[in-house]
């Protein structure tokens, strides 16, 4: 803003206002590329905590399916082949 008032003569002032609005600018830009910064990093995290989310939903998936399996083979014969049976049928 300086090489501004060398060539236009403008009151001190003026010249003083443009060269603090350049500043504050600046100021600005740099405060935008940070926050964008600070948004890409918000989002990576974002997608790695759903990610975590979808991996803790298939191994509590894969807990029940275990539990159940458990609970099946603890049961007696005949018991067991009337459930399989009537997984079967459900299939």
């Amino acid at each position: 803003m300086k090489n501004i008032a060398k060539i236009i003569p403008i009151h001190p002032e003026v010249a003083e206002l443009l060269t603090s609005q350049s500043s504050q600018i600046e100021a600005l830009q740099s405060q935008i590329l940070e926050l964008g910064r600070q948004n890409i990093a918000l989002a990576a995290e974002a997608e790695g905590r759903e990610l975590t989310e979808q991996q803790l939903a298939a191994a509590d998936a894969r807990i029940r399916e275990l539990e159940a399996a458990l609970v099946l083979a603890n049961l007696p014969a005949g018991s067991r082949d009337n459930v399989i049976q009537m997984v079967r049928e459900a299939a």
